[in-house]
């Protein structure tokens, strides 16, 4: 059964209107390989030798003899770019889900350790922390699990395919329960993560509060228009706050054209966040500036920090990059999600399926991709202590340390 994707990682969407469509005959896997081909950003810095790929996914999806079989195929292709902002919209009940769901974890000294887990996510309900060590996935050894969802097409070893594979193993299919055992203090233990029909819990879009005289507004996704409102609306009942903390974690992305007039509440003058290209023959064409603009009735003034984490997402970790950029905010948290790039979209035909791929890579104003960006403030959550490290990092950087209410 086919459903739609439950995902956090949306993105700015390049539209790909204006395609010519399919020839007759044409499947969708030549239709997704000529694609990726044409206008995938990374295609020449990543490690898969698409050349061989192509020839080898054809022939998969021309035996295919379902419709889960082709879709499969598809799925597979995409897979091999190991970069988690390119994928099908839609997925089987038997799909991987996308990386990273809700662990991420990273090797550490010959051993693998879960380095953050989502909050009010599966995993954390069911027991497990940033600090555990991981040894196995799903009754496999970790570097198993790993080889198991590697790309079959890698030119050679690559650290980032392996990350990628590690997280996904981690994140499991969407029909599944999942099995980890961690260890942590010399213990080791099995933990069984259920699947749950409320994954994610249904926390307000956009909520505010102040912590003394900080000033605290939560943002969780930029993918609805109606958030720009419901942010002016929290700004206006802190606006007295002498500093405030914008908190984008576990925030999916979405939209610039959200993202963008919100940061403008913050600026007094026009000022380039960002700089972003596109494919153009076999590399990228030159570079376009992009601006904030200023909106609203007042500007905020105060000293500003940006909450960030694992799950902050494309078009968020855009707005922490923008604020850092614009605004001299201090951004504070874990690295990102490192999502780099818009995407464009491209519909396949006889799958029914829309396919995105990375297309428009983001960086900095001194030129540094968006993927690389890092928090002023790093917080390792392995050894950090309290119910919320990086609240009380944000508020320390602020330096007026509070107890939380």
């Amino acid at each position: 059964m086919r459903t739609l994707l439950a995902v956090a990682l949306a993105a700015l969407v390049v539209s790909s209107a204006g395609a010519k469509p399919p020839l007759a005959g044409i499947s969708d896997a030549d239709l997704l390989s000529n694609f990726i081909a044409e206008r995938y950003a990374y295609l020449n810095d990543k490690n898969v030798d698409w050349s061989a790929a192509w020839p080898y996914y054809h022939g998969r999806y021309a035996a295919a003899g379902n419709d889960r079989g082709r879709f499969a195929v598809l799925e597979q292709m995409l897979d091999e770019l190991y970069d988690p902002h390119s994928h099908l919209t839609s997925n089987y009940r038997d799909s991987w889900r996308l990386p990273a769901y809700d662990v991420w974890a990273e090797p550490r000294g010959g051993a693998f350790v879960v380095t953050e887990v989502r909050t009010e996510s599966p995993a954390q309900k069911s027991g497990v922390r940033a600090g555990d060590e991981l040894f196995s996935i799903d009754g496999r050894s970790v570097r198993g699990a790993v080889a198991a969802r590697l790309p079959r097409f890698l030119r050679s070893s690559d650290s980032a395919a392996e990350q990628w594979a590690l997280l996904s193993a981690l994140s499991g299919r969407h029909d599944r329960s999942r099995v980890l055992e961690v260890g942590s203090g010399g213990k080791k233990r099995s933990i069984v993560i259920p699947i749950s029909p409320t994954d994610d819990a249904a926390a307000a879009p956009v909520s505010s509060r102040t912590i003394g005289d900080v000033g605290y507004v939560s943002i969780r996704t930029f993918a609805d228009s109606a958030i720009v409102a419901q942010f002016d609306t929290a700004l206006e009942k802190i606006k007295s706050a002498q500093a405030l903390i914008v908190d984008v974690r576990n925030n999916n992305g979405g939209d610039t054209d959200v993202m963008l007039p919100i940061a403008g509440r913050f600026l007094v003058k026009r000022a380039q966040y960002a700089w972003m290209a596109r494919r153009s023959g076999a590399g990228l064409g030159p570079r376009w500036p992009e601006y904030i603009d200023p909106r609203g009735p007042w500007t905020y003034t105060g000293k500003v920090v940006v909450l960030v984490d694992r799950w902050s997402e494309s078009v968020a970790e855009g707005f922490a990059m923008a604020m850092s950029e614009t605004r001299g905010a201090l951004v504070v948290g874990t690295p990102m999600a490192g999502l780099g790039a818009a995407v464009t979209k491209l519909h396949l035909p006889r799958n029914d399926v829309d396919a995105q791929i990375s297309a428009e890579p983001v960086y900095s104003v001194d030129g540094k991709p968006r993927s690389s960006f890092v928090p002023s403030v790093l917080v390792d959550l392995t050894s950090a202590k309290g119910d919320d490290p990086i609240l009380a990092a944000g508020l320390a950087a602020l330096g007026s340390v509070r107890r939380q209410p």
